[in-house]
């Protein structure tokens, strides 16, 4: 009888990992864009900048990847990989600097967990449709980094 009670409990612990498991094998594939924006860069109302750009920050990888201009404001898209746990990267951390020397305002941001980082946007103030080039600064407590991007690429 206990066999079978046991064998029971673990069947039913596997199927309340299936979700997950799921979940997990989808979300490489998922965008974390919301659908309005999507919309908006399909429509020709938005324009996306593919960045692929990787930083080094402390152990761990920001992996830029698109810079999305909206109407009223702009998208920064990025991928957080942890090699080294015990902390998370602060989004507010992550600043977008105007190629006239400008800080841009973070209005807010989000992001997702996934296995070994976290899937983020920030939206920031509106910048100019036909910017050139930005510099993406990370300050956080004695870490610091800058990087001047051109957003002049093939394919944007």
């Amino acid at each position: 009888m206990g066999v079978w009670i046991r064998r029971i409990i673990i069947i039913v612990c596997l199927l309340a990992l299936v979700p997950n498991l799921i979940s997990l094998a989808t979300s490489p594939f998922d965008s974390v864009l919301p659908d309005e924006v999507k919309r908006q860069i399909k429509s020709g109302d938005a324009k996306a900048v593919k960045l692929n750009e990787e930083i080094s920050f402390g152990q761990d990888t920001i992996h830029l990847q698109q810079l999305v201009f909206l109407e009223d404001e702009t998208v920064l898209q990025f991928k957080v990989r942890k090699k080294e746990q015990g902390w998370s990267f602060p989004d507010g951390a992550l600043k977008i600097v105007d190629s006239e020397g400008e800080t841009l305002t973070m209005r807010g941001g989000g992001s997702s967990g996934t296995p070994g980082g976290s899937d983020n946007l920030n939206y920031y103030e509106k910048l100019p449709w036909d910017t050139n080039e930005i510099t993406i600064s990370i300050e956080w407590y004695d870490r610091s980094y800058e990087e001047v991007i051109s957003l002049q690429k093939e394919g944007n």
